[in-house]
Protein backbone atom coordinates (compact mmCIF):
# COMPACT_ATOMS: atom_id res chain seq x y z
CA UNK A 1 0.00 0.00 0.00
CA UNK A 2 2.42 2.27 0.70
CA UNK A 3 4.59 1.58 -2.79
CA UNK A 4 1.41 2.63 -4.22
CA UNK A 5 0.60 5.54 -2.59
CA UNK A 6 4.29 6.83 -2.99
CA UNK A 7 3.83 6.16 -7.52
CA UNK A 8 0.50 8.10 -6.61
CA UNK A 9 2.53 10.97 -4.81
CA UNK A 10 4.99 10.84 -7.97
CA UNK A 11 2.35 11.21 -10.55
CA UNK A 12 1.00 14.05 -9.32
CA UNK A 13 4.01 16.05 -8.79
CA UNK A 14 5.78 14.81 -12.20
CA UNK A 15 4.65 18.01 -13.62
CA UNK A 16 6.38 20.24 -11.44
CA UNK A 17 9.46 18.47 -11.84
CA UNK A 18 9.56 18.64 -15.87
CA UNK A 19 8.03 21.84 -16.48
CA UNK A 20 9.40 24.93 -15.04
CA UNK A 21 6.33 27.16 -14.41
CA UNK A 22 2.69 26.94 -13.72
CA UNK A 23 0.56 29.52 -15.93
CA UNK A 24 -0.69 31.71 -12.71
CA UNK A 25 -4.17 31.15 -13.54
CA UNK A 26 -4.24 27.46 -13.18
CA UNK A 27 -4.62 25.46 -10.17
CA UNK A 28 -4.14 21.59 -10.16
CA UNK A 29 -6.67 21.76 -7.18
CA UNK A 30 -4.98 18.62 -5.67
CA UNK A 31 -5.29 17.74 -1.82
CA UNK A 32 -3.25 17.03 1.06
CA UNK A 33 -3.37 13.53 0.91
CA UNK A 34 -4.59 10.26 -0.89
CA UNK A 35 -7.71 8.74 -1.06
CA UNK A 36 -7.50 4.99 -2.51
CA UNK A 37 -11.67 3.62 -3.74
CA UNK A 38 -11.24 0.25 -4.84
CA UNK A 39 -8.01 0.03 -7.23
CA UNK A 40 -7.79 4.07 -7.68
CA UNK A 41 -5.99 6.32 -6.02
CA UNK A 42 -6.97 10.08 -6.10
CA UNK A 43 -5.14 13.07 -4.98
CA UNK A 44 -7.35 15.53 -6.12
CA UNK A 45 -9.97 17.57 -4.28
CA UNK A 46 -12.64 16.47 -6.52
CA UNK A 47 -12.60 13.05 -8.23
CA UNK A 48 -15.23 10.68 -9.59
CA UNK A 49 -15.31 6.94 -9.48
CA UNK A 50 -17.25 4.29 -10.94
CA UNK A 51 -18.63 1.51 -9.30
CA UNK A 52 -21.60 -1.38 -9.79
CA UNK A 53 -24.77 -1.73 -7.63
CA UNK A 54 -24.33 -3.10 -4.21
CA UNK A 55 -20.67 -3.24 -4.99
CA UNK A 56 -18.03 -3.48 -1.95
CA UNK A 57 -15.22 -0.73 -2.05
CA UNK A 58 -12.65 -0.08 0.32
CA UNK A 59 -12.23 3.81 0.87
CA UNK A 60 -8.48 4.40 2.55
CA UNK A 61 -7.29 8.05 3.61
CA UNK A 62 -3.41 8.05 3.59
CA UNK A 63 -0.64 11.15 3.67
CA UNK A 64 2.95 10.45 4.60
CA UNK A 65 2.70 10.82 7.52
CA UNK A 66 -0.52 10.98 9.83
CA UNK A 67 -1.59 10.81 13.38
CA UNK A 68 -4.22 7.79 13.93
CA UNK A 69 -7.73 8.06 13.01
CA UNK A 70 -6.90 11.70 10.98
CA UNK A 71 -9.91 11.68 8.76
CA UNK A 72 -13.65 11.16 8.65
CA UNK A 73 -16.25 10.21 6.02
CA UNK A 74 -19.27 11.57 5.74
CA UNK A 75 -22.28 12.53 2.47
CA UNK A 76 -25.36 11.33 2.20
CA UNK A 77 -25.07 7.54 1.99
CA UNK A 78 -22.63 7.39 4.84
CA UNK A 79 -25.27 5.18 6.62
CA UNK A 80 -23.84 2.41 3.77
CA UNK A 81 -20.13 2.82 5.06
CA UNK A 82 -18.62 0.60 8.08
CA UNK A 83 -15.77 2.00 9.72
CA UNK A 84 -12.92 -1.11 9.32
CA UNK A 85 -9.80 0.51 10.72
CA UNK A 86 -8.31 3.92 11.43
CA UNK A 87 -8.80 6.33 8.35
CA UNK A 88 -10.64 2.96 6.05
CA UNK A 89 -14.51 1.89 5.31
CA UNK A 90 -16.24 -0.14 3.70
CA UNK A 91 -19.08 1.13 1.57
CA UNK A 92 -21.52 -0.90 -0.30
CA UNK A 93 -22.75 0.73 -3.91
CA UNK A 94 -26.95 1.10 -3.35
CA UNK A 95 -29.13 -0.75 -5.71
CA UNK A 96 -30.25 2.08 -7.72
CA UNK A 97 -28.02 4.02 -10.08
CA UNK A 98 -26.96 7.35 -9.56
CA UNK A 99 -24.57 9.91 -8.23
CA UNK A 100 -23.85 9.41 -4.07
CA UNK A 101 -21.39 11.78 -2.94
CA UNK A 102 -19.69 11.65 -0.26
CA UNK A 103 -16.70 13.95 1.47
CA UNK A 104 -13.15 12.81 3.49
CA UNK A 105 -11.80 15.38 5.01
CA UNK A 106 -8.66 15.25 7.42
CA UNK A 107 -9.76 16.28 10.61
CA UNK A 108 -7.06 18.76 11.85
CA UNK A 109 -6.28 20.96 8.62
CA UNK A 110 -10.44 20.70 7.69
CA UNK A 111 -9.37 19.69 4.37
CA UNK A 112 -11.65 17.76 2.35
CA UNK A 113 -11.93 16.03 -1.24
CA UNK A 114 -15.51 14.86 -2.48
CA UNK A 115 -15.86 11.74 -4.08
CA UNK A 116 -18.60 11.55 -6.69
CA UNK A 117 -19.64 8.02 -6.76
CA UNK A 118 -21.59 6.98 -9.46
CA UNK A 119 -23.38 3.82 -9.41
CA UNK A 120 -23.51 2.53 -13.05
CA UNK A 121 -26.23 1.06 -15.05
CA UNK A 122 -24.92 -2.66 -15.67
CA UNK A 123 -23.97 -3.59 -19.07
CA UNK A 124 -26.36 -6.62 -19.09
CA UNK A 125 -28.92 -4.05 -18.79
CA UNK A 126 -29.01 -2.69 -22.35
CA UNK A 127 -31.76 -5.55 -23.50
CA UNK A 128 -31.59 -5.36 -27.58
CA UNK A 129 -28.49 -2.83 -27.47
CA UNK A 130 -30.99 0.28 -26.49
CA UNK A 131 -30.93 1.75 -22.83
CA UNK A 132 -34.39 3.60 -22.07
CA UNK A 133 -34.44 4.29 -26.26
CA UNK A 134 -30.68 5.59 -25.91
CA UNK A 135 -29.02 3.37 -28.58
CA UNK A 136 -25.74 1.55 -27.48
CA UNK A 137 -25.60 -1.04 -30.08
CA UNK A 138 -23.37 -3.95 -29.38
CA UNK A 139 -19.81 -4.74 -28.27
CA UNK A 140 -17.45 -6.72 -30.39
CA UNK A 141 -16.52 -9.73 -28.60
CA UNK A 142 -14.21 -9.55 -26.08
CA UNK A 143 -10.26 -10.04 -26.30
CA UNK A 144 -7.16 -8.98 -24.60
CA UNK A 145 -7.47 -5.90 -23.61
CA UNK A 146 -10.45 -5.54 -24.58
CA UNK A 147 -12.58 -6.80 -21.72
CA UNK A 148 -16.56 -5.25 -22.01
CA UNK A 149 -17.49 -2.93 -19.66
CA UNK A 150 -18.75 -3.07 -16.67
CA UNK A 151 -21.68 -0.14 -17.18
CA UNK A 152 -22.95 2.72 -17.63
CA UNK A 153 -23.19 6.43 -16.00
CA UNK A 154 -26.23 7.59 -16.76
CA UNK A 155 -26.26 11.52 -17.22
CA UNK A 156 -29.74 13.63 -16.76
CA UNK A 157 -29.80 17.28 -16.86
CA UNK A 158 -29.29 17.41 -13.56
CA UNK A 159 -26.06 15.81 -12.74
CA UNK A 160 -24.76 16.46 -16.23
CA UNK A 161 -22.32 19.20 -15.19
CA UNK A 162 -20.93 17.07 -12.65
CA UNK A 163 -17.27 16.89 -11.70
CA UNK A 164 -15.25 13.79 -12.58
CA UNK A 165 -11.82 15.70 -11.45
CA UNK A 166 -11.23 19.50 -10.65
CA UNK A 167 -11.49 20.39 -14.40
CA UNK A 168 -13.98 17.86 -16.72
CA UNK A 169 -17.24 17.11 -16.21
CA UNK A 170 -19.17 14.04 -17.15
CA UNK A 171 -21.26 15.73 -19.93
CA UNK A 172 -17.72 16.51 -21.99
CA UNK A 173 -17.30 12.93 -22.48
CA UNK A 174 -20.48 12.13 -24.14
CA UNK A 175 -20.97 9.76 -27.31
CA UNK A 176 -21.98 12.66 -30.38
CA UNK A 177 -24.91 10.77 -31.34
CA UNK A 178 -28.52 12.01 -31.35
CA UNK A 179 -31.25 11.53 -28.59
CA UNK A 180 -32.56 13.09 -26.07
CA UNK A 181 -31.70 12.10 -21.66
CA UNK A 182 -31.32 9.80 -20.18
CA UNK A 183 -27.76 9.28 -22.31
CA UNK A 184 -25.31 6.71 -21.21
CA UNK A 185 -21.67 6.95 -21.03
CA UNK A 186 -18.49 4.91 -20.16
CA UNK A 187 -16.07 5.86 -18.43
CA UNK A 188 -12.31 5.09 -16.87
CA UNK A 189 -10.65 6.74 -14.18
CA UNK A 190 -7.42 6.49 -15.47
CA UNK A 191 -8.55 8.65 -18.71
CA UNK A 192 -9.72 11.09 -16.41
CA UNK A 193 -6.51 11.15 -14.32
CA UNK A 194 -3.96 11.56 -17.76
CA UNK A 195 -6.22 14.25 -18.78
CA UNK A 196 -5.34 16.45 -16.00
CA UNK A 197 -1.89 15.97 -15.81
CA UNK A 198 -1.76 16.77 -19.22
CA UNK A 199 -3.67 19.84 -18.65
CA UNK A 200 -1.14 20.47 -15.91
CA UNK A 201 1.78 20.27 -18.32
CA UNK A 202 0.24 22.42 -20.60
CA UNK A 203 -0.41 25.67 -18.54
CA UNK A 204 3.35 25.03 -16.62
CA UNK A 205 4.56 25.43 -20.39
CA UNK A 206 2.54 28.99 -20.22
CA UNK A 207 -0.32 28.14 -21.95
CA UNK A 208 -3.28 29.29 -19.81
CA UNK A 209 -6.12 26.31 -20.24
CA UNK A 210 -8.47 25.98 -17.68
CA UNK A 211 -9.73 23.09 -19.81
CA UNK A 212 -9.63 20.83 -22.88
CA UNK A 213 -12.41 20.50 -25.35
CA UNK A 214 -13.21 17.30 -25.87
CA UNK A 215 -14.04 16.50 -29.68
CA UNK A 216 -14.85 12.75 -29.46
CA UNK A 217 -15.20 11.12 -26.07
CA UNK A 218 -17.33 8.01 -24.96
CA UNK A 219 -18.50 6.49 -28.19
CA UNK A 220 -21.69 3.81 -28.25
CA UNK A 221 -20.96 0.84 -30.60
CA UNK A 222 -24.02 2.12 -32.64
CA UNK A 223 -22.35 5.39 -33.27
CA UNK A 224 -18.94 4.11 -33.93
CA UNK A 225 -20.16 1.58 -36.39
CA UNK A 226 -22.16 4.90 -38.01
CA UNK A 227 -19.49 6.74 -38.46
CA UNK A 228 -17.22 4.08 -40.06
CA UNK A 229 -14.63 3.77 -37.22
CA UNK A 230 -12.69 0.38 -36.57
CA UNK A 231 -14.30 -2.64 -35.02
CA UNK A 232 -11.85 -1.88 -31.96
CA UNK A 233 -11.93 2.04 -31.13
CA UNK A 234 -10.90 2.32 -27.53
CA UNK A 235 -13.12 5.47 -27.68
CA UNK A 236 -16.03 2.58 -26.60
CA UNK A 237 -14.54 1.80 -23.93
CA UNK A 238 -14.56 5.10 -21.69
CA UNK A 239 -10.75 4.99 -22.01
CA UNK A 240 -9.82 7.60 -24.79
CA UNK A 241 -10.35 11.29 -25.75
CA UNK A 242 -9.67 13.31 -29.09
CA UNK A 243 -8.79 16.59 -27.64
CA UNK A 244 -8.68 20.15 -28.69
CA UNK A 245 -6.63 22.51 -27.05
CA UNK A 246 -8.57 25.15 -26.20
CA UNK A 247 -12.16 24.88 -24.22
CA UNK A 248 -13.89 26.85 -27.03
CA UNK A 249 -12.80 25.51 -30.58
CA UNK A 250 -11.45 27.71 -33.03
CA UNK A 251 -10.98 30.17 -30.27
CA UNK A 252 -7.58 30.94 -31.48
CA UNK A 253 -5.58 33.02 -34.20
CA UNK A 254 -3.41 30.68 -36.66
CA UNK A 255 -0.34 31.93 -34.66
CA UNK A 256 -1.74 30.81 -31.68
CA UNK A 257 -2.05 27.24 -33.00
CA UNK A 258 1.25 27.27 -34.64
CA UNK A 259 2.58 27.90 -30.76
CA UNK A 260 0.91 25.28 -29.14
CA UNK A 261 -0.21 22.74 -32.06
CA UNK A 262 -0.16 19.19 -32.01
CA UNK A 263 3.07 17.87 -32.21
CA UNK A 264 3.65 20.18 -29.21
CA UNK A 265 1.50 18.58 -27.25
CA UNK A 266 2.20 15.17 -28.13
CA UNK A 267 5.92 15.68 -26.53
CA UNK A 268 4.27 16.84 -23.79
CA UNK A 269 2.57 13.28 -23.44
CA UNK A 270 5.77 11.36 -24.81
CA UNK A 271 7.44 13.08 -21.71
CA UNK A 272 5.26 11.45 -18.93
CA UNK A 273 7.71 9.76 -16.83
CA UNK A 274 8.23 6.10 -16.77
CA UNK A 275 6.19 5.31 -13.49
CA UNK A 276 2.41 6.20 -15.17
CA UNK A 277 3.06 2.59 -17.15
CA UNK A 278 2.97 0.79 -13.60
CA UNK A 279 0.22 3.28 -13.16
CA UNK A 280 -1.98 1.53 -15.83
CA UNK A 281 -1.79 5.71 -17.75
CA UNK A 282 0.57 4.55 -20.53
CA UNK A 283 -1.62 4.43 -24.01
CA UNK A 284 -1.59 5.90 -27.36
CA UNK A 285 -1.06 9.09 -29.13
CA UNK A 286 -2.03 10.29 -31.91
CA UNK A 287 -2.02 13.73 -34.24
CA UNK A 288 -4.09 15.35 -36.22
CA UNK A 289 -3.95 18.10 -38.92
CA UNK A 290 -6.49 21.22 -38.76
CA UNK A 291 -8.64 20.60 -41.48
CA UNK A 292 -12.24 22.93 -42.07
CA UNK A 293 -13.99 21.11 -39.40
CA UNK A 294 -11.66 20.77 -36.55
CA UNK A 295 -8.60 22.28 -35.42
CA UNK A 296 -5.51 20.70 -34.52
CA UNK A 297 -6.23 17.92 -31.79
CA UNK A 298 -4.55 14.82 -30.28
CA UNK A 299 -6.02 11.20 -29.17
CA UNK A 300 -4.95 10.48 -25.96
CA UNK A 301 -5.84 6.66 -24.42
CA UNK A 302 -4.64 4.72 -21.45
CA UNK A 303 -4.66 1.57 -22.99
CA UNK A 304 -2.11 0.23 -21.20
CA UNK A 305 0.54 -0.20 -24.10
CA UNK A 306 2.85 2.69 -26.07
CA UNK A 307 1.11 3.66 -29.35
CA UNK A 308 1.97 6.04 -31.46
CA UNK A 309 0.54 7.22 -34.95
CA UNK A 310 0.74 10.83 -37.00
CA UNK A 311 4.46 11.55 -35.92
Amino acid sequence: MRQTLGLVTRLFAFCAFIIPSLSPAFDAETAGFTVRVGEVNSGYQTFGFFVLPEEALKIEARATSEAVDAYELTGGSEANATRIAANQWEWKAPVKPGLYPLTVTQKESGESMTLNLFVLVPLKTAAKGSLNGYRIGKYPAAKPGYDLPKGFIEVTRANEDTLVSPHFRVKQFLCKQSGGYPKYVVLREKLVQKLELLLDGVNRRGHAVNSFHIMSGYRTPHYNHAIGNVKYSRHQWGDAADILLDEIPHARTKEQVRAMDAARFSQIVDETPAGLQNAGLVGGVGKYKANKAHGVFVHVDVRGQDARWGH
